[in-house]
């Protein structure tokens, strides 16, 4: 979920480093993509009452990495964007 207050630009600036670092750095296919827009939240989180949702699904290009191993890449890159206000990263 990406933050409301974000211009438009920034916002595809930051979905195409996300989709970047799928490709280029954790060597990942990105599979489906989804854009379900800007949603009111059921609870305020980090002080917004709205929020910018984006689905993803991915697998790995080659089994180097554990999926483990990049769950928890995605997980430290997705912390360190502001402008991400929460994600969810699941592994099958």
């Amino acid at each position: 979920m990406i933050s409301p207050k974000i211009s438009e630009s920034l916002q595809n600036n930051l979905l195409k480093d996300v989709e970047d670092k799928f490709k280029q750095i954790l060597s990942i296919n990105l599979i489906k993509k989804k854009d379900l827009g800007r949603r009111e939240l059921a609870y305020e989180i980090k002080g917004y009452n709205q929020g910018y949702y984006m689905y993803y699904e991915i697998e790995e290009k080659n089994n180097s990495k554990k999926t483990s191993n990049i769950k928890k890449e995605l997980e430290k890159y997705f912390k360190t964007r502001y402008e991400i206000i929460k994600f969810l990263v699941i592994a099958i």
